[in-house]
């Protein structure tokens, strides 16, 4: 489903990011006028999106004004808001349009309240407000917002192609309390007003911690329902914008729920299954940011390797941050590859040679030359090598075992204790069945990667850990060999990985 993004604003209504269709040749089109009424019967502007109910296009139609469409069926989706008694109401309805003028009146006056309410009642100082969008199954039309009051209204309608969604927010006007969302849908038309009473204890908690370190200043951390519902996965997200590190605690309903952090990078995407009376934790900006395990991969048709899906700082986000990257490529002492650029830059690949050993090195930093970030942030270069066998006549994934760390006992801002002993467990990425590991290798080192030394690897069931003395002050750096019996290794290197307090 595409998305067409309709921002609502206090003061009227903002279009934004709307993909429109050109009408074809004037015969076939016909005038389209749809008028807007308010809750108190005066006309007023509306967002207003028109979906196409045989063809996959869409148009933007501005109320009060005629618009030239194709002639056709569609689903007509309206979002009333007035800003003289500031409600806002939600219409759909089927609408033909045909070779002279067609006009539609939306009338908000028949819209039904949507009253969701907590039992017992949300806290003093916690206001009201809606998040909703009406889609368009299987369609294209959409329309998102946001009310500046707890005044929701829909239009009943039995068109059953369109889909409701909202969620209602209760968020604190001043301090630092956490927000507390119900979300619901109405699938298959829209509903004859909704009336829920929810209690609090049937709700889920998800307290969010968002350190600071990897990220530094000030983060948005934010929470959105991320269930199997399109039209649910369009409300807007809810959350908190403040100077990290920073907590909050969260009230939600059952489901799906996506937790998002923003600094100079997205830095971390965890998606629970929360339910009703349970407690969930999700910490965001966890040092360090490594690799995520990703390997390049052969492509027959070519006879090449490509290394551009490989993410140097991962870190808790699949998408991983953007950086500066030197990929270099050689075999048998010979370059193939050597290639400076961003990340998100486009396919870096070398053809090969012959089936062998090859060695893979990339290299990157997080904050090139863009003065974002505080000078003690951690995590800001990072370095994998691979030495492994591919295969050009076969299209697949080399094979390693990459390690990422995880420092247990760190604080909000990523460090540890001075002096004091770091447990730092490692998770081998990328294994196969009939894979097996032959040798772990960690160092460390407290002076920037100049001098490293060995540190004891500990394995027992399954897992595997390193015991880090930490310096007086400064920082740590990790890295780590993995060999497996096949012959193939990864070094993965984190300069600073966390600090020292």
């Amino acid at each position: 489903m595409r998305r067409i993004l309709v921002l609502l604003a206090s003061a009227g209504v903002a279009l934004a990011g709307l993909v429109v269709t050109t009408p074809p040749a004037a015969a076939t089109t016909g005038t389209l006028t749809v008028t807007a009424l308010g809750r108190d019967g005066k006309p007023v502007e509306a967002a207003v999106q028109l979906g196409n109910r045989k063809k996959f296009r869409q148009y933007q139609v501005t109320s009060g004004r005629p618009t030239r469409v194709p002639q056709g069926s569609y689903l007509l989706l309206v979002d009333v808001f007035n800003d003289r008694d500031g409600t806002d109401t939600l219409a759909a309805r089927h609408v033909t349009v045909g070779a002279g003028s067609t006009r539609v009146t939306i009338d908000a006056r028949r819209g039904r309240r949507v009253r969701v309410a907590l039992s017992p009642a949300a806290p003093n100082g916690y206001r009201q407000h809606f998040l909703m969008a009406a889609c368009q199954t299987d369609g294209l039309a959409e329309l998102e917002g946001y009310t500046y009051g707890n005044t929701l209204y829909v239009v009943p309608s039995k068109a059953n192609d369109v889909d409701l969604a909202y969620a209602s927010l209760w968020q604190p006007v001043t301090g630092s309390g956490g927000p507390v969302i119900v979300a619901g849908t109405h699938d298959g038309g829209m509903p004859d007003g909704v009336h829920r009473t929810v209690r609090l204890a049937d709700l889920a908690t998800i307290a969010v911690t968002a350190r600071r370190g990897i990220e530094t200043g000030t983060a948005s951390v934010s929470l959105r329902p991320d269930g199997d519902d399109n039209c649910l996965r369009l409300i807007s997200p809810v959350g908190a914008t403040r100077a990290l590190p920073f907590s909050f605690a969260a009230r939600v309903s059952t489901g799906r729920w996506s937790v998002d952090g923003m600094a100079q990078d997205y830095f971390g995407t965890v998606v629970r299954a929360a339910r009703g009376g349970h407690h969930y934790r999700v910490t965001l900006g966890r040092a360090p940011a490594g690799p995520a395990g990703l390997l390049p991969y052969t492509n027959a048709s070519q006879r090449s390797l490509h290394l551009e899906s490989m993410q140097l700082f991962a870190g808790g986000n699949p998408g991983g941050a953007i950086a500066d990257v030197t990929y270099d490529l050689r075999h048998r002492g010979h370059v193939l590859l050597h290639h400076s650029g961003l990340s998100d830059g486009p396919d870096v690949a070398a053809r090969l040679p012959a089936a062998g050993w090859y060695a893979v090195t990339l290299s990157g930093t997080r904050h090139p030359k863009s003065g974002q970030y505080a000078p003690d942030v951690l995590c800001p270069r990072a370095r994998l090598r691979l030495h492994v066998y591919a295969d050009p006549s076969v299209s697949r994934s080399v094979r390693a075992f990459v390690p990422r760390f995880f420092p247990a006992g760190l604080d909000a801002g990523n460090r540890a204790a001075a002096g004091d002993t770091t447990p730092v467990g490692l998770r081998l990425v990328g294994p196969r069945r009939g894979d097996a590991v032959r040798s772990v290798h960690v160092w460390a080192s407290a002076d920037g990667g100049h001098s490293w030394h060995r540190v004891t690897v500990h394995h027992a069931g399954g897992r595997w850990w390193a015991a880090i003395r930490n310096p007086a002050a400064g920082f740590v750096s990790l890295r780590s060999t993995v060999l497996d019996t096949r012959g193939n290794s990864a070094t993965v290197t984190i300069y600073r990985a966390y600090g020292v307090r």
